[in-house]
């Protein structure tokens, strides 16, 4: 009897086991996707330029077994409306110019183009184009691109900057279900950005509020230039650890020097102060300080403070009583700072500068 028992139970677990090696694993999806815009044109934009702006869907859904499974695609249905705001100073959106942008309604329920699943394109609250969607929603099976309007946009900016668009969904716009049943369900927010800018217009480099040279020192080794001067970041939330830096020097004519290219960013390395320093000196070429502090005094919170000293050879600078040099500073892809003026030859063969153009701050 006990015999029969321990058979049984042996042939319970067998079938068991069986059963759960047999299973087929279990189904999980994930909703996810993003809104494409393609503008005509993105840069050199002029005073009542037209563009137009493409909007796609990519539907990134998929029913997901676990790695190294393949991720099958999941049907994923989108409502609307789709938001793009205009004229964005910031990545958030926070900011925003409102009057740099108009949407300008076309001729195919206010879109230049659209697709059957789109019921209309209009303008929204201040500085917003809506593309309003069937009420059913759109219905996407896969990663296909799905074509959705056109809208049409004209620049009111005679020296247009750099604006962001950003196009973004309800919260939870975005559904893709485990079929069958269609109760079990993921649903989530779709967002995509671009940008547009003018031509994008040169600033200029200033002369610090209490005069500070440039400088390109000629030594037996390495030789050194030395640049100080202030840019102001029209940009409250600027901060140049989390954007890439690149310094040109070049000689007009005669073409570039050198560049210095940090693409990480500055760290911060205080308040208000952003630091890197590196092995360049007389004897080995490359970067010594690179410096940025944030003016504070009122009304200069946009002024940074750049301080820059680099080793390197610089002898193409030499045998020209009073060189013009162009100091060219770009953080991102943000407009170029630029400095460009004669440099003064000194008796003792070193070159000196003092920007004409002076900072308040």
């Amino acid at each position: 009897m006990k015999r029969f028992v321990r058979s049984t139970l042996w042939l319970l677990v067998a079938l068991v086991g069986i059963g759960l090696v047999g299973a087929p694993a279990a189904r999980a999806v994930q909703s996810s996707g993003s809104i494409q815009l393609i503008p005509s044109k993105q840069t050199g934009l002029v005073l009542n330029e037209l563009i137009t702006v493409d909007v796609y869907f990519t539907n990134t859904s998929s029913q997901t077994p676990p790695p190294p499974g393949p991720l099958a695609p999941a049907l994923a249905t989108l409502t609307g409306p789709i938001t793009i705001d205009v004229g964005c100073i910031d990545c958030g959106c926070s900011q925003q110019n409102t009057t740099a942008l108009s949407f300008i309604p076309g001729v195919q329920a206010g879109c230049t183009a659209k697709s059957a699943m789109v019921t209309g394109c209009a303008a929204g609250g201040a500085g917003e184009v809506l593309i309003n969607l069937d009420a059913a929603g759109v219905n996407i099976p896969d990663a296909t691109p799905v074509f959705l309007a056109t809208i049409t946009l004209r620049n009111n900016e005679v020296d247009l900057p750099i604006l962001g668009l950003r196009a973004g969904t309800g919260i939870c716009a975005l559904k893709a279900c485990i079929t069958p049943p269609n109760d079990q369900c993921a649903s989530c927010s779709a967002e995509g950005c671009t940008f547009v800018a003018g031509t994008s217009p040169v600033k200029d480099l200033l002369r610090c509020k209490h005069s500070c040279f440039n400088q390109v020192n000629f030594t037996n080794g390495f030789d050194a230039y030395i640049f100080q001067g202030v840019a102001v970041v029209d940009d409250p939330n600027f901060d140049p650890a989390a954007e890439s830096f690149t310094l040109t020097l070049a000689r007009v004519p005669g073409g570039q020097v050198f560049t210095i290219s940090v693409p990480g960013g500055i760290p911060n390395t205080g308040v208000n102060v952003w630091t890197l320093t590196g092995p360049g000196n007389q004897n080995t070429a490359g970067i010594d300080l690179i410096k940025i502090t944030r003016q504070t005094g009122v009304g200069c919170q946009n002024s940074f403070r750049l301080q820059v000293k680099f080793f390197g050879d610089f002898n193409v600078l030499q045998g020209v009583d009073t060189p013009t040099l162009r100091t060219e500073i770009t953080f991102d892809g943000r407009p170029p700072f630029v400095n460009e003026e004669p440099w003064t030859r000194l008796q003792n063969g070193n070159l000196r500068n003092d920007i004409d153009l002076i900072s308040s701050c």
